[in-house]
């Protein structure tokens, strides 16, 4: 008996231990090269009377959810720190929190820009690298890729096997804004995502675990694939008023309230066959459809939102409660248009319009209770050039699982005893060239911007996160082994367990001797 409870105890405790490893080693790179372009932080933009009141300059994208549940006035989220926040009255806090993201779009490039005006935000991020998915999962759970996983739109496992982020398991492991609503309202708030990009829509979405507890909850999520908005849940029909086929998307392109909806000023659209031509004065620009059919059907999925939510229909209640309701929407579609070409600035201006719409719109439906954040995240780095590809996959070509590409190496397991090897000799291969080249000694650690940025070369390849977060991390990987070892030691002691034959009476166990009545 008593060494069936030890070898019992032994087995949940290294259970516990592997499924922990077992996450990180799935998700986390081995070696990381940091581009010299890497130089440009997400940008904030906050809208809406209920943040007259802030003083921001900056922000870590570990707060920002701290600061939209600090303006909604529901449970607490992120990062603890609330200077500068704004002062919120229980009279005047927003019904609704409206989330507008721009992907890979370039701080130069916000001068053609109206809505999104004003002071910017600095976003500072807390790991490098991190892509936009990651990114968003990260502002939008407040906590860092080392909690909820999603180091990147995609990764690959230590068996050479593709992960992306949020479909099968390669899903977020913190609960984020939305499924804190959605849990906390029993799913009566009215929760929108969607995005051109599964992962985008997926980053702000309630979690797929979170809506199996709750079937009935009024959450929708919807992305684009294979040129339809379709829903992010599987078999899920309430997402139906949000879903669209390009018969949908070809209808709203000719409505007139559409063009209104995203025509900036002195602007009018006109379509021939498969064409659509913009004009202003004597500047003509036109597009072919099919070509740019992904973001305007992102545009036309914006406008059906607002319209949906507007109209009248079962909406209307989740509108005139009390619970608060939230809608994100990231443009995903704008990093795949030709940034040279002369739609871009013009696709840049529909964005700004479409949004400065839907903010109108739904500030009047809520009368006046919205609280807006737009979030202008950055292009990638700049591609590397084929000669410091060559480099790389010199050293390390043999070591690495499929192909090598930057920033995130993935080594061979047989491989990874070479990791510090490896390293140093692409430290000194790519010192010319101004890259950083950072090891990681041990999956389940990440490397810190701030740190890696003010790091000297000798020392850039010890660079980790601060000791905050690393003991935030300690607590969180071995927690749960705490909490085994604290349930079963609080089992024995109510059993007072004694390993002899004169077993006596305890609270969950009862001897059958017993002095005769």
């Amino acid at each position: 008996m008593k060494q069936f409870i030890y070898i019992l105890l032994l087995a949940i405790t290294l259970s516990v231990v592997k499924s922990e490893i077992e996450f990180f080693t799935r998700r986390s790179a081995d070696i990381i090269i940091e581009s010299p372009t890497f130089n440009q932080n997400s940008l904030l933009y906050l809208k809406g009377n209920v943040f007259n009141s802030a003083s921001l300059s900056n922000l870590k994208d570990t707060q920002i959810s701290a600061l939209i549940s600090h303006v909604m006035g529901t449970l607490p989220m992120g990062d603890s720190d609330r200077e500068g926040f704004p002062t919120i009255s229980l009279f005047n806090k927003p019904k609704l929190n409206l989330l507008l993201a721009m992907d890979s779009v370039a701080a130069t490039d916000l001068e053609k820009m109206k809505f999104v005006s004003g002071d910017a935000i600095t976003i500072e991020k807390s790991y490098y690298p991190m892509d936009s998915v990651a990114e968003m999962a990260t502002i939008f759970s407040g906590v860092t890729p080392a909690v909820h996983g999603v180091v990147g739109s995609h990764w690959e496992t230590p068996s050479g096997e593709r992960m992306n982020a949020y479909q099968k398991k390669g899903i977020s492991l913190a609960a984020n804004l939305a499924d804190v609503i959605t849990e906390t309202y029993n799913g009566k708030s009215l929760i929108i995502s969607a995005s051109s990009k599964a992962g985008l829509a997926g980053s702000t979405a309630v979690h797929q675990q979170v809506a199996k507890k709750i079937p009935a909850g009024n959450y929708h999520a919807v992305y684009n694939g294979a040129y339809t908005m379709q829903s992010i849940y599987a078999n899920n029909n309430y997402d139906d008023e949000f879903k669209l086929d390009l018969n949908d998307v070809e209808r709203i392109l000719y409505s007139k309230e559409f063009k209104q909806f995203i025509l900036p000023s002195g602007w009018a659209v006109s379509r021939a066959q498969d064409k659509l031509t913009f004009t202003k004065g004597s500047q003509s620009i036109e597009i072919d459809i099919d070509v740019e059919i992904v973001f305007l059907t992102e545009l036309a999925s914006l406008f059906n939102i607002v319209k949906q939510v507007s109209g009248k229909n079962a909406f209307d209640g989740a509108v005139a409660d009390s619970v608060p309701d939230m809608i994100s929407f990231s443009f995903g579609a704008i990093s795949s248009i030709d940034r040279s070409s002369a739609f871009y600035p013009l696709a840049l201006q529909l964005v700004d319009q479409a949004m400065s719409s839907a903010y109108q719109q739904l500030s009047g439906l809520y009368g006046g209770r919205v609280a807006c954040e737009i979030v202008v995240l950055p292009p990638a780095a700049a591609a590397t050039d084929s000669k410091l590809m060559e480099q790389v996959v010199d050293i390390v070509g043999d070591h690495v699982i499929g192909t090598p590409a930057l920033p995130s190496i993935y080594l061979k397991y047989t491989s990874k005893t070479q990791r510090d090897d490896l390293c140093a000799q692409l430290q000194e291969s790519l010192e010319s060239a101004d890259y950083k080249v950072f090891c990681v000694p041990h999956q389940i650690e990440m490397i810190n911007v701030g740190n890696a940025s003010s790091s000297s070369e000798g020392t850039s390849n010890n660079t980790m996160a601060d000791s905050q977060q690393t003991a935030a991390f300690q607590i969180f990987l071995f927690l749960p082994i705490v909490l085994v070892l604290f349930v079963i030691f609080g089992a024995l002691m109510m059993m007072k367990i004694s390993f002899d034959a004169n077993q006596n009476d305890t609270l969950l166990f009862r001897s059958t001797k017993r002095l005769a009545h």
